[in-house]
């Protein structure tokens, strides 16, 4: 993890929300382009195939990827591959930050 590193230096930004069976990936790239949603399965040969084409589509370039905790199991996971920065951030923080934007509460 390097939660100190130059935001110009990542070619995407991926957000990861996760259930027990799934995770949801939002890919953007540096520009701020959305390339799209896909669902996960969480066995290992799927989270494997995930991870495998984003790094083909961004050869030899970092990405950084949110991912709300307590998420120790995916976190050691992703944190095998060597083109991923990742940013754990504590589910509370992504509460408030919601309501900020949404006076509802809603989740999405």
């Amino acid at each position: 993890m390097s939660p100190q590193a130059d935001p110009k230096t990542y070619a995407a930004y991926v957000g990861i929300d996760r259930a027990d069976r799934k995770i949801d990936t939002q890919i953007i790239d540096a520009e701020g382009t959305s390339l799209g949603h896909r669902t996960v399965n969480i066995k290992p040969a799927s989270l494997q195939e995930w991870t495998l084409s984003v790094a083909a589509k961004f050869p030899g370039q970092r990405v950084a990827v949110c991912i709300e905790q307590p998420c120790a199991n995916l976190i050691s996971f992703l944190s095998q591959y060597d083109f991923i920065d990742l940013y754990p951030v504590n589910p509370i923080i992504l509460k408030r930050w919601r309501e900020s934007f949404v006076t509802s509460s809603a989740n999405d």
